[in-house]
């Protein structure tokens, strides 16, 4: 119940923001919105009570800073199909084994055959 109370609580904030900024709510990054309410409510404890809306309004002029750059209007990805992997592992080299050819050429090959 208090993670939707934060949330709407930061989502009425930048309606608050974006309106006197004359944009949508959803320009203003939610991310760094929320850091600065939360350090605003985290730091209203040792605020003068007189000063509290000199820092309300400076609150709403910081949120008015975080303003998303506009989408790309242009930009479009063809839709494509990615290839599942295989449900097997691949097989690996094998290892060199002690019956390939340059073995017989070995010295120590040469002491035991003789």
């Amino acid at each position: 119940m208090g993670i939707l109370l934060a949330y709407n609580l930061i989502r009425r904030l930048m309606t608050l923001a974006a309106k006197a900024e004359g944009i949508w709510p959803n320009q203003l990054s939610f991310s760094s919105c929320s850091m600065a309410v939360i350090q605003y409510f985290s730091s209203i404890s040792i605020m003068s009570p007189g000063n509290i809306p000199i820092h309300w309004e400076h609150l709403l002029g910081t949120l008015r800073l975080f303003k998303l750059p506009p989408r790309r209007e242009d930009r479009q990805y063809p839709r494509a199909i990615k290839p599942k992997p295989s449900k097997y592992p691949y097989k690996k080299e094998m290892p060199v084994s002690l019956t390939d050819w340059h073995w017989a050429n070995s010295p120590f090959f040469n002491v035991f055959t003789k």
